[in-house]
């Protein structure tokens, strides 16, 4: 959004809580955006200092800057000092509250998850108390600002259902999808004569690994032409070495990707995804602007981004081996796979890039 932002020649300025700034955030935003690493939060343990030194920071750049508005990423909009609050926007990047219902009730529903649970039982208690915990401050975040922005409709609903925020305050503007041009040395090998099929993300609970997984293992013995290349690190990381243990010609591992991924993209022949809650998938935004067909669940806001048959397929809702019927459905009809490919590009192109979000959260911006 800060990027789209400054294309419209706006003065953006980010203040980051964590350590350590993302070298793909650097790339984007070093040259039109200025970046302040100040904070230093790692949990909401140190929440009350983070919250005493981002007060001072802010109202010390306020000075100097003089804000028009100020946009905050949802928990991040309790860090607001009061003086400032009447010109604040709070922007939704998923409900934290509907996030922990979702693996609360599929880690109970699901065996694929509730087998996982013992592998990695503290990241699973972490992120149940984490989301519950963090949606406390989100919620208190959305009643401070003067406007809520939301990605899809459906998370404006989630907004007023779980945070009760009232519908005339809730703007709905979804992110930008711009595409990261590669650093040719990290370039990943993927065989040409394959099928390849990709998922991108951490290797979570929430993003339905177990369940991922298992569906990648019946698409794996069913078509001996497809190799499935993985995007990501996490603790369930050993769910997929154990997928690459039973095909260990057909999986690729790849931990950590921060400059290579178009390329993956380009070389892929559709994305799946095993996700439990979305409010608006990078990952998804990026395979459709690069032309690739997605398999994802019929849940949460992914629907806003894929529509069924038409940009790729939705399986039913944590179903293993419905997101394995679809994935093979779809990459062995090669039509099929450049049809919906096309069509994913051209809804991005249109709906998602930088001039259309930037000019809609301008509008947002301009209300406060």
């Amino acid at each position: 959004m800060a990027y789209a932002l400054s294309k419209k020649g706006h003065e953006v300025h980010i203040i980051l809580g964590v350590k350590n700034i993302p070298e793909r955030l650097i790339k984007l935003c070093s040259p039109c955006c200025y970046l302040h690493q100040t904070l230093g939060y790692t949990n909401l343990i140190h929440i009350r200092k983070i919250m005493t030194k981002a007060n001072r920071h802010i109202l010390n750049l306020h000075k100097t800057c003089k804000f028009d508005s100020i946009e905050a990423h949802g928990i991040t909009g309790v860090l607001i000092p009061s003086l400032l609050q009447d010109r604040l926007v709070v922007t939704l990047h998923g409900n934290n509250l509907k996030r922990g219902l979702n693996l609360f009730r599929f880690a109970c529903t699901n065996s694929e998850m509730l087998t996982a649970i013992p592998r990695a039982s503290k990241s699973f208690f972490e992120h149940i108390i984490g989301h519950f915990l963090y949606a406390k401050f989100e919620k208190k975040a959305c009643q401070m600002a003067k406007l809520v922005v939301t990605l899809t409709p459906k998370e404006a609903y989630y907004a007023e259902k779980y945070y009760s925020i009232l519908r005339e305050k809730i703007r709905i503007v979804p992110n930008a999808i711009v595409n990261l041009k590669d650093n040719s040395s990290e370039l990943v090998h993927i065989p040409e004569q394959k099928k390849a099929i990709l998922s991108v993300g951490a290797l979570e609970f929430i993003k339905g690994i177990p369940i991922l997984t298992k569906a990648m293992r019946y698409v794996l013995a069913s078509n001996q032409d497809m190799i499935y290349v993985s995007v990501g690190n996490g603790p369930l990381m050993s769910n997929v070495e154990e997928l690459k243990a039973q095909f260990p010609k057909r999986v690729i591992i790849l931990p950590h990707v921060s400059a290579g991924l178009s390329s993956i993209y380009a070389r892929s022949r559709a994305l799946v995804q095993g996700s439990l809650y979305e409010a608006f998938s990078l990952s998804i935004g990026e395979a459709m602007l690069a032309g690739k067909p997605v398999i994802a669940f019929r849940l949460a806001s992914i629907p806003s981004l894929v529509i069924d048959n038409v940009t790729g397929f939705l399986a039913k809702p944590a179903c293993s081996r419905d997101l394995a019927y679809k994935t093979l459905s779809l990459v062995r009809n090669e039509e099929e796979t450049r049809s919906m490919g096309f069509n994913a590009r051209k809804i991005v192109e249109n709906r998602y890039n930088a001039e259309v979000v930037g000019s809609s959260m301008e509008r947002v911006l301009k209300e406060v």
